[in-house]
């Protein structure tokens, strides 16, 4: 699996932070008190990949509200910052206003490794600048979280509640062939990923209003160990869940089980009827029918399957063939060899290449013969959605 992180005009998901408060120094200048409370959705920190505990330090900004057509300017002595410590969903932060005017606020909070090495450039809140230089994949210190308040005025002390949104775009790549990729002899403790983005990269984020700017060709996301975070799974019932979320419908299974219990109590009260009312020689029958009925509706409720080997499995295997990848093609093709004539018998396997655009190098065969890739797509960019 690969993560990367990407701004977009559109931002998602939600801050981890915890609690602390700071108020400002110099209670000359402040009337009144406004509390700031930050909360974190609990789907943030149940998700395996990207929980956004590595977001322990915060920053926070205050803004005036300008006249029409004039900028923003930072109040400077309100600038705040703040480190989390694990743990808790919500921190308060407390800020003394003067009373009657207006304000607006940026809140920041990235990882204390995203600070020492450059990641983002905070000193003006309202356009957050991004480095991509000696970027990485799978990279948990580049997340980061931030929420822009809109003008309010300080006319009494009050309480505000904020939620922050992660402003990227998290690109996850799942595979569930990691044991047979293993079993081929796929050595998964030393692989590792790369990501190359070959579109208009925005390097600029603006606060207020979310839109982004000062793009940039391509950004690499260097070669880095792959997680072992999942990022699908399934339950119980073979039931396919992403991020903790079952795909059927709400509330399915939990109807299910209630119908189940109903019929119980139904075999239950039917069988205390036929042991008052039926002749004895046949009250050992109704009993023994009844009580398989009942040992199956409870193996129902307990969600037992039976594994079924599939006779015969297809495989497509998509190749990163693009100018990046040039010094490890001879690797992926002894790999490609290996691994198609281990698959069982019966089972069909073929093969497409990527690049810039894409292209089929085997049509799906039974036959377990691979030799050299023999058709080349465009090389000079990766594009896996096409």
């Amino acid at each position: 699996m690969k993560r990367v992180y990407l701004f977009l005009v559109m931002m998602a998901s939600m801050l981890f932070i915890t609690s602390c408060q700071q108020t400002l120094e110099n209670p000359s200048f402040a009337d009144d008190e406004v509390t700031f409370t930050v909360t974190l959705p609990s789907s943030l920190q149940t998700k395996a990949v990207s929980d956004g505990l590595s977001a322990t330090e915060l920053t926070y900004a205050v803004y005036n509200v300008p006249a029409a057509g004039e900028t923003a300017t930072e109040y400077t002595q309100l600038r705040g910052t703040a480190t989390f410590p694990a743990g808790s969903l919500t921190t308060t932060i407390t800020v003394k206003f003067v009373k009657g005017n207006h304000y607006q606020m940026v809140f920041w909070a990235q990882s204390p490794q995203a600070a020492d090495n450059g990641v983002y450039n905070i000193s003006d809140l309202r356009a957050v600048k991004v480095n991509y230089a000696n970027a990485k994949s799978n990279d948990e210190y580049r997340d980061a979280f931030y929420a822009y308040v809109e003008p309010f005025q300080v006319t009494q002390s009050f309480t505000q509640e904020v939620t922050l949104h992660r402003p990227f775009a998290q690109i996850n790549f799942g595979t569930s062939d990691l044991a047979y990729a293993a079993s081929a002899g796929f050595d998964l403790a030393s692989t590792q990923s790369k990501v190359l983005i070959a579109s208009q990269v925005a390097t600029t984020l603006n606060t207020f209003d979310g839109t982004v700017a000062d793009p940039v060709e391509q950004v690499v996301f260097d070669f880095a160990n792959i997680p072992a975070e999942k990022i699908l799974n399934l339950d119980r019932t073979g039931d396919l869940e992403i991020d903790g979320r079952d795909n059927k419908k709400t509330g399915g299974r939990a109807i299910r089980n209630l119908l189940l219990v109903l019929a119980i109590l139904l075999l239950v009260v039917e069988w205390i009827v036929y042991i008052f009312q039926v002749n004895s020689n046949k009250k050992k029958q109704f009993l023994v029918v009844r009580l398989l009925v009942l040992l199956v509706i409870i193996l129902a409720m307990s969600g037992i399957s039976i594994s079924k080997k599939q006779k015969k499995s297809e495989t497509i295997f998509l190749v990163d063939v693009s100018d990046s990848m040039s010094g490890n093609v001879s690797e992926l093709e002894d790999y490609l060899r290996k691994v198609v004539s281990e698959m069982p018998e019966k089972n069909a396997a073929g093969i497409v290449v990527f690049g810039k655009d894409t292209a089929v190098d085997q049509f799906l065969t039974d036959k377990k013969i691979f030799t050299e890739f023999t058709t080349e797509p465009v090389t000079l960019a990766t594009n896996i959605e096409k």
